[in-house]
């Protein structure tokens, strides 16, 4: 009883780790701001506090990177996969349809594009398509094509 207390303590509530840097600022940017500062202690504790939404996270609105993206583009393989441990998602795009791996590969380090290749990160990655953003009217391209091009 007094050890399941203390495992749910540990694990469940994070009573043993140190206070996040920052109380009013949101995990994902601290994230991110730590690993641009590569401040790998605060890292570390921001990790143990963060759930993979936060990691997942955009910087911003409008700055659509994650915290994988930026690690990548530092070319640092060590917080790259200190991400993938906690669950980073190799998938995601930023605002420029850009993955992790052309991050990796525009910095140089053929370690974290290795790294990211293993772990499923894909060669083209995929935008979703936006709603609205092909418009249906009178000046429709495809009303304008013969029905054998269609």
């Amino acid at each position: 009883d007094e050890k399941e207390r203390w495992i749910r303590a540990k694990y469940e509530a994070k009573e043993f780790l140190p206070p996040l840097p920052y109380i009013d600022i949101p995990v994902n940017q601290q994230l991110i701001d730590a690993l641009v500062r590569e401040d790998i202690r605060n890292i570390i504790v921001i990790l143990g506090h963060a759930e993979p939404e936060d990691i997942n996270a955009p910087y911003s609105k409008d700055d659509g990177r994650t915290a994988l993206h930026i690690a990548a583009a530092l070319g640092n393989v060590v917080f790259v996969q200190l991400l993938l441990w906690y669950n980073a998602n190799v998938k995601v795009v930023d605002h420029e349809g850009r993955n992790a791996l052309w991050y990796a590969r525009s910095s140089g380090s053929s370690e974290c594009t290795e790294l990211l290749t293993t772990n499923g990160c894909p060669e083209h990655p995929t935008l979703l398509r936006r709603r609205g953003s092909v418009q249906q009217g009178k000046n429709d391209v495809f009303d304008k094509l013969p029905a054998s091009v269609i």
